[in-house]
């Protein structure tokens, strides 16, 4: 095999990877977009999505339930379409991530820091990786990393985490 030849076999493997993980990101992307739609009513009853490129998205919450006064999300997936920064990412121990940062009307007293397997026991929470509560705004960020698996359990859980955390400073 000469190095042409090998430069083009090269390059319709990376294009393969590149389809096929365009279209894993797309069906995991919109899993995890109907679950936090799902779930994200335990926050607030309106939600306003907005599409970060291939493999994230935001969420604003609007119409927020009891002592919330902001509450955005956001989901970051894999870059699974780019085999050098999926393996990047993979080899980091990074996954797809929800980051939930909430804002209280009435701050907290006092802060607190939950991280790795400290927030996992914690919280009773697997793939949970922070939980900080901050005197200033945003006064809770937590963030989740999806394990393998179906979404919706996990987002249910998190997102009723969430919820006793910001209810408990009321």
């Amino acid at each position: 095999m000469n190095l042409q030849q090998l430069v083009f076999w090269l390059a319709i493997l990376f294009l393969a990877w590149w389809v096929a993980g365009a279209f894993y990101n797309r069906r995991r992307l919109k899993e995890l977009l109907l679950a936090v739609g799902r779930h994200g009513t335990l926050l607030g009853k309106k939600m306003e999505y907005r599409l970060l490129g291939n493999s994230a998205f935001r969420v604003t919450f609007h119409d927020l339930r009891a002592n919330l006064a902001e509450a955005q999300a956001l989901c970051l997936l894999q870059p699974r379409d780019f085999p050098l920064a999926w393996a990047w990412m993979h080899l980091r121990g990074h996954g797809d991530q929800i980051h939930l940062q909430m804002t209280l009307k009435d701050g907290p007293k006092e802060g607190a820091f939950w991280e790795g397997e400290g927030a996992e026991k914690a919280f009773s929470l697997p793939g949970l990786k922070l939980l900080a509560r901050q005197t200033r705004p945003p006064h809770f960020h937590l963030i989740l990393q999806l394990r393998r698996g179906p979404v919706d359990p996990q987002v249910e859980a998190f997102f009723r985490l969430a919820q006793r955390v910001m209810s408990q400073e009321d």
